[in-house]
């Protein structure tokens, strides 16, 4: 006998939270790639008629200088969280949470930065090298 399909609403906020954060980060390859890491600061799940559970996640990720220097401060860039990477991400986390039906995740705010006041961006990095005497 099959186990009763989970509900994303029947886990505590802290669990949720942890579960998308979790799927964030594989996907997007997070542990390899150094002073990148996201935060998930709250989920919401909705469940609109006749469509799949949402979760409404808020998002932030945190640039620290081990990762220095870094290309820009677009989470978009850093993140890769294009649409089909958001689908995967959200399979990811129907997995975790052990939910069977197909869930939908979205960050309806996109995605928040935070920086360490010591990351520097590769213009910064340009910007600071000794200019070429072309004499």
């Amino acid at each position: 006998m099959l186990a009763a399909d989970r509900s994303a609403k029947s886990l505590p906020p802290e669990e949720l939270a942890r579960a998308v954060q979790t799927a964030i980060t594989a996907q997007c390859d997070l542990d390899s790639r150094p002073g990148l890491r996201v935060r998930v600061r709250k989920v919401d799940v909705v469940e609109p008629i006749g469509k799949p559970q949402t979760l409404r996640a808020r998002v932030t990720l945190h640039l620290s200088a081990e990762g220095n220097p870094f290309c820009c401060m677009e989470p978009g860039c850093l993140l890769g969280l294009h649409a089909g990477r958001l689908v995967r991400t959200a399979d990811h986390v129907r997995r975790l949470i052990g939910r069977r039906g197909k869930l939908v995740l979205e960050l309806p705010e996109g995605v928040d930065v935070e920086k360490d006041p010591d990351v520097r961006l590769e213009m910064d990095a340009v910007a600071d090298e000794e200019p070429l005497d072309l004499d």
